[in-house]
């Protein structure tokens, strides 16, 4: 558990992010159910770049694959050396359930949420299915 003092109020913060968005998460859900894998990824991508993600297409050599990004950075920190956390959650679209891809969206949007207060980056990965993720990491994108 962590020792960061204001865990609770993050914690709180997230939650208020992530029911905020319920509408807009059932619509995706909905929207995901009826989607070929690769529609699926336009639409995660799309849904994260409406929630002020940072949208790169075609990671690791593969033409679907996306990694959204929101981050809060300390410059001058940065510059004497200090790096800040980063947490990546992966969005694999071949699951039969678009609920899985769902809670996906809303824990990095939750996550993100949390930027206000403190430094980091959140990423949203989507890929195609999990054997993409040998891909990635050959790739270096998770280093």
């Amino acid at each position: 558990m962590s020792s960061f003092e204001q865990r609770t109020e993050l914690w709180e913060g997230a939650r208020e992010t992530i029911d905020l968005a319920g509408q807009d998460l059932r619509d995706l859900q909905s929207a995901l159910a009826e989607q070929r894998v690769e529609e699926r990824l336009q639409t995660l991508a799309a849904f994260a770049g409406e929630y002020a993600f940072e949208i790169e297409q075609g990671i690791g050599g593969l033409e679907h694959a996306f990694v959204a990004k929101s981050h809060r950075f300390n410059a001058e920190d940065m510059r004497k050396g200090l790096r800040h956390g980063h947490v990546a959650i992966v969005a694999c679209c071949d699951s039969a359930a678009a609920v899985d891809l769902v809670a996906s969206v809303a824990a990095a949007i939750g996550a993100a949420s949390t930027l206000v207060k403190m430094y980091g980056q959140v990423s949203l990965i989507g890929i195609a299915d999990a054997a993409d993720l040998r891909a990635l990491v050959d790739d270096g994108a998770f280093s």
